[in-house]
């Protein structure tokens, strides 16, 4: 299991949280900046360094912006729906989980 840890306690808006988390995943410069960009690259494609299985752990979210939790809940969710997506339809089971450690 590949883990990744994020420290939230600078963030100020979803771009903040974005940039955080392609640079922890090693994300090509030209990556896209949002929910579903992401679930591509970890859920379906491989252009990653740090790829499934995965785990992100995200710290000291509290007391952030609601438009930062609600992009994350957005993800996470999202995250377990395309893997499972996967796995029906091809077979091919991926993990890939976000964890919120407050």
């Amino acid at each position: 299991m590949n883990t990744i840890e994020i420290d939230a306690s600078s963030w100020r808006d979803v771009l903040d949280f974005y940039n955080a988390i392609l640079a922890a995943l090693g994300a090509p410069e030209w990556h896209g900046k949002n929910a579903n960009a992401l679930i591509d690259s970890v859920v379906y494609g491989g252009i990653n360094k740090v790829g499934c299985p995965l785990l992100i752990k995200i710290y000291n979210i509290n007391n952030k912006e609601y438009s930062i939790i609600a992009e994350i809940e957005l993800l996470k969710n999202n995250l377990s729906k395309h893997t499972a997506h996967l796995i029906k339809t091809h077979g091919r089971e991926v993990s890939a989980k976000i964890e919120i450690i407050a």
